[in-house]
């Protein structure tokens, strides 16, 4: 690339930009920033999807067949491998996750700062630009609640290694470049495919508009003449969609019509993103016995928004013109593609739940982060690759004298870094209160207590967790996954000692088994047995009356001249196998006995027990499925 030769390299450009005291303040805002959020990271604790995810990771091998294991309907591996070094490693210990969290976010505000400084002219306005994204309540949602930090932080530090290798690239036309962007939007593919769309799309808009010259005609052929650097920035990209579409992940896509993808662009665009740029939203929305919230602006927030971002706008077209107008194109694009993207999958579960949801918002800080400098501060002119026309970039518009601004801008920019900081603040502690009042972490620690004060008798039913700690639908919920988990040894559904419940508090109380439906055969006079079961028959035994959906127990009572195994299957009325957890067989001693199996959900009409060996020889006393309810004192 001879038309570069007489650039000054980025390692001569950015030493000359760099200020004495710059370092020193981006560490204190660094510093600031990890304080913060550390702050209120430490008030929360595991919650809803990051039990589900650990739950997941405590068996499987690390393997390919595991990382590439859909969640929901995405892939995921960069997230499925670090629940598993989690689950393995620190299991419940929530300390190292704070740091974790820190340093991620840590590594993204100085790679940010490098961005902007690669990017622009300007060392302060980079340091301003960077210090108001570190306050920004944009960050809080996603770094307090763990399972989209665990996808949303790493993506973020891949994308920002993706731009500056872009920029880099176009500068000194070096493939390594190209090939470090192209590696970091695999690396962001692999925890957030959302972040690695809007991150392409962003790469080719910022080299057409600001990382070369010319005519758009000159552009375009100069973005077409490094085909090679491009190859190497998005093949690898390009390989992971088509893992994607041929590995059958994105199952719950809908069609998504125009006017709804617009939609729902215009309602994160001024109802979540705007705000934040203020400090915003103000105000949050959540139901009951959810504990993460939405944004919910009032009116006057979404107008606010909004005139801030004329007021930017105005401002890049009084710095820089067309450039300074255009940079919004990246923000702008960013929304499009990642709401058409989200809408596409969630629309029809979620509706305009989703463009309010900032784990959809996170990724839009650093496409907002850029156009602010580009529009704001002087563009650099060793970032411009010259193209082959030899068409001399756009002059530089000097802003006229303004000595009484200059006098009174600094008293300015005070009061509204102060002022944007407070209502950040505000914001990000509304989100907080309600992210700490979920009743998870006193709960598992009741329970936790609960089983190290009973110790080796402890034997539990096998109850789903309490729906204030993880809702119905969620999987991986019953106390069996929370501790194997918390990597805690507890013994479930044995008959002896006699097996104890969990209350929705989390305290372990005596239990009793409370019985909805059972076999209604009846004794005949001078019959031993009711239900006989011998040899290698079956015993067929439907249970009365009908009973609703649930998550029932099947227990049985029985007596045996001699051990045998047999096999269970529950059935509901239209003879469905409802599925028991666990192991199926029933290890029958001598003499009396009994067994507990915890049922998944579904309605029991009947019940089979059959025998492999022709030496079994049983009467069962009771067949009984029902619930265990906590004794009363």
């Amino acid at each position: 690339m001879s038309d570069t030769a007489t650039l000054p390299s980025t390692k001569q450009t950015v030493a000359r930009r760099w200020r004495p005291g710059t370092g020193q303040l981006l560490v204190a805002v660094v510093v600031i920033q990890a304080v913060w959020l550390g702050v209120l990271s430490s008030r929360g604790w595991f919650y809803d999807d990051d039990m589900n995810f650990l739950a997941q990771a405590v068996h499987p091998a690390l393997g390919w067949g595991y990382v590439t294991s859909p969640i929901n309907d995405h892939l995921t591996p960069g997230l499925r491998l670090l629940f598993w070094l989690m689950a393995h490693l620190s299991h419940l210990h929530y300390t190292p996750t704070i740091v974790v969290r820190g340093l991620l976010q840590a590594l993204s505000t100085v790679l940010l700062y490098r961005l902007l400084l690669l990017l622009t002219h300007s060392p302060r306005g980079s340091l301003i630009i960077t210090a108001l994204y570190a306050v920004n309540p944009l960050l809080v949602p996603t770094t307090l609640y763990l399972s989209s930090a665990v996808n949303q932080q790493p993506a973020q530090v891949f994308s920002l290694l993706a731009f500056i290798g872009c920029v880099r690239f176009a500068r000194d036309g070096r493939l390594w470049w190209a090939a470090l962007a192209g590696v970091s939007l695999l690396g962001a593919a692999c925890f957030w495919e959302k972040t690695a769309a809007d991150t392409s799309v962003c790469l080719v808009i910022l080299s057409v508009g600001w990382l070369s010259t010319g005519s758009l005609w000159a552009r375009l052929r100069d973005v077409g003449r490094h085909w090679l650097g491009w190859l190497l920035m998005l093949g690898p990209l390009a390989g992971f969609v088509v893992l994607f579409v041929v590995g059958g992940y994105g199952s719950s896509a809908h069609d998504l019509s125009v006017h709804a993808a617009l939609d729902l662009s215009w309602s994160q665009w001024s109802r979540a993103l705007w705000p934040t740029v203020l400090g915003g939203p103000w105000r949050w929305f959540s139901v009951p016995d959810v504990y993460t919230a939405a944004a919910d602006p009032r009116g006057y927030a979404i107008i606010l928004g909004q005139a801030a971002f004329v007021v930017l706008a105005a401002t890049g077209w009084w710095r820089n013109r067309w450039r300074g107008l255009l940079a919004w194109t990246l923000p702008l694009a960013a929304v499009l593609v990642g709401q058409t993207l989200v809408g596409i999958g969630r629309f029809s579960l979620l509706g305009n739940i989703t463009p309010l949801d900032f784990h959809y918002v996170f990724d839009l800080a650093i496409p907002l982060a850029i156009a602010c400098g580009l529009a704001c501060c002087r563009p650099d002119p060793a970032t411009v690759r010259s193209t082959a026309d030899d068409v001399p970039a756009e002059p530089l518009v000097s802003a006229p004298p303004r000595s009484r601004v200059r006098r009174i801008a600094p008293a300015i920019a005070v009061v509204a870094a102060l002022g944007l900081t407070a209502s950040s603040v505000f914001s990000a502690l509304l989100w907080s209160q309600r992210f700490d009042a979920s009743p998870t972490h006193r709960y598992v620690s009741n329970v936790l207590t609960g089983v190290a004060q009973l110790g080796p008798a402890a034997n539990l039913y096998d109850t789903g967790v309490s729906i204030h700690v993880l809702p119905y639908l969620e999987q991986n919920r019953d106390l069996s996954d929370l501790t194997e988990i918390a990597g805690v040894e507890v013994a479930f559904d044995h008959t002896s000692p006699d097996p104890q419940v969990v209350d929705d508090s989390g305290h372990i109380r005596p239990a009793v088994f409370y019985p909805v439906a059972a076999s209604s055969v009846k004794t005949p006079k001078r019959t031993f047995c009711a239900m006989p079961l011998q040899s290698m028959a079956a015993l067929h035994v439907a249970l009365r009356p009908r009973v609703g959906a649930n998550e029932y127990f099947l227990r049985v009572d029985y007596f045996e001249q001699r051990p045998s195994q047999l096999n269970l299957a529950v059935r509901d009325a239209t003879g469905k196998l409802i599925p028991i957890r666990g192991d199926s067989t029933l290890l029958a001693g001598v003499g009396p006995g009994s067994a507990l199996f915890a049922l998944t959900a579904g309605s029991p009409a009947s019940v089979s027990i059959s025998s492999d060996s022709a030496a079994t020889n049983m009467c069962f006393t009771t067949v009984a499925v029902g619930i265990p309810l906590a004794a009363s004192k």
